[in-house]
């Protein structure tokens, strides 16, 4: 999926993304609405804090990104051990979900930095899961903005896509087409 800004310029999803998810309080990331570049100021230096001051003059052509707060996250990382690491190694989830209460988001991450697989399924999904926050961020906040998909035509998503779903129906039609996923027996 791609989303647009009223001048059909793209949006720079992967930058918009790694703003939202970015943890480090001192960044302040900022969308271009002319360009759809995101851009990254540091707000404890003083050519930040200057920055941040010409930009709150120009309010028309750049907004500030939100930021995912930790709260959130951790709503995510506890849904995903229960979508795709419970069922295939519970012993595992039950460690994460103990990491996760006492340590956190950090103490979640070391655990699962052991677990190769599952900690890069845990950056797809986190990613994923971003790119529909913005999608709904910018459907709120941003006049004119557009999405585009381009899919196969065959599924839920594609066709609610082609009959002109808002991003909200796009998101039930992929937990629909998830959920159908789920309940297929694997293909031998």
């Amino acid at each position: 999926m791609f989303y647009y800004l009223d001048n059909q310029k793209p949006v720079d999803v992967d930058g918009a993304i790694e703003g939202m998810l970015d943890s480090e309080r001192a960044h302040r990331y900022f969308l271009d609405l002319q360009k759809g570049e995101v851009g990254c100021i540091e707000a404890n230096t003083k050519e930040g804090k200057e920055s941040l001051e010409s930009l709150a003059g120009d309010g028309k052509r750049y907004r500030q990104l939100p930021r995912v707060s930790d709260t959130h996250k951790q709503k995510w990382m506890r849904e995903f051990i229960t979508l795709f690491v419970e069922e295939e190694n519970p012993i595992f989830a039950k460690q994460l979900r103990a990491a996760l209460v006492a340590k956190g988001l950090e103490g979640a991450h070391k655990l699962l930095e052991r677990k190769g697989d599952v900690h890069d399924e845990w950056h797809m999904w986190e990613g994923d899961t971003a790119f529909e926050e913005l999608g709904v961020w910018l459907e709120k906040h941003i006049r004119g903005f557009t999405y585009e998909l381009k899919g196969c035509g065959e599924c839920e998503i594609c066709r609610a896509a082609e009959n002109g779903a808002s991003l909200e129906e796009l998101r039930e039609a992929f937990e629909e087409e998830r959920m159908k996923d789920e309940d297929e027996p694997p293909k031998s």
